[in-house]
């Protein structure tokens, strides 16, 4: 009997930081909230790139509470972060709902070149097709995907906090955006 009572205290304790502590009807602070990760992935001068990483929280998130430093993207530099209720870059500066989209500064990769693309060899030109599996200049495949790392507390609506864990997420899934 006292094996049973002492598992299902042990049970108690492990599960208590697992998920948002309420007591008092107030909010507490939660492990990390994160439900999804999508990469948000737009056709530029220079080729298709992750444009934006979108993060599903469980609640809607106070998008006064949030930064560019909460979050980190693997070898990209944060512009900014605002809230939308769908995995999408929204036209305004935020939409209440429950997913941090965080921005990515857009680099091309030409500027180095003044802006000229390389030029083709003289036995390639007038080949090249326009359907067909996108490449780097390389003849990788485009890499579409991202690990973000939520350094920062975020806050929902209701006073939840979501801690900030320092763990890096690769994104689920990733939307391609039509032009």
């Amino acid at each position: 009997m006292k094996i049973i009572i002492a598992a299902a205290a042990a049970a108690a304790l492990m599960c208590a930081g697992c998920a948002s502590v309420k007591s008092n009807g107030s909010a507490g602070i939660a492990r990390s909230g994160i439900k999804s990760v999508t990469t948000i992935a737009e056709s530029f001068g220079d080729g298709e790139k992750v444009s934006a990483v979108a993060i599903e929280f469980p609640k809607t998130i106070d998008a006064a509470s949030l930064s560019a430093d909460d979050f980190s993207v693997a070898g990209r530099e944060v512009s900014e972060v605002v809230t939308n209720d769908r995995a999408a870059i929204p036209s305004s500066a935020s939409v209440r709902g429950k997913y941090v989209i965080v921005k990515l500064r857009y680099v091309n990769k030409w500027d180095a070149t003044d802006g000229k693309m390389p030029a083709m060899p003289e036995s390639a030109q007038g080949e090249a097709e326009g359907n067909g599996p996108r490449f780097e200049d390389d003849g990788t495949p485009v890499d579409l995907s991202a690990a973000v790392t939520q350094t920062g507390e975020v806050r929902a609506q209701d006073g939840t906090v979501y801690a900030a864990d320092n763990v890096p997420r690769k994104n689920d899934a990733s939307i391609e955006l039509v032009i």
